[in-house]
């Protein structure tokens, strides 16, 4: 719920929209969140987990640009969990 709340925080921030909380915040939060649910492995929700990463992702896109910390990242976490980015940048499980 906070990579969701991050997101929309960054975006009523980009229209001028100050609030109580910064989108940092929940991005945090929705960090430290991924973290335990990914420690969970075998329990966690996978496409729960996913939909976090997904959310995240573009949540760091959005505020920072596609920088090469965000490409590499995203590499990181594709070869980690077992799939393979084919040169065309699309992936695909082996």
């Amino acid at each position: 719920m906070n990579a969701i709340f991050a997101l929309s925080s960054a975006h009523l921030e980009y229209r001028g929209i100050e609030n109580e909380e910064k989108s940092l915040d929940f991005h945090n939060r929705a960090l430290q969140g991924l973290a335990q649910l990914i420690e969970q492995n075998e329990h966690a929700n996978r496409e729960e987990v996913l939909g976090a990463i997904m959310l995240l992702v573009y949540y760091e896109v959005v505020s920072f640009g596609n920088s090469r910390a965000t490409h590499s990242l995203m590499r990181d976490s594709l070869s980690k969990e077992g799939t393979q980015t084919s040169s065309t940048g699309i992936s695909k499980v082996p």
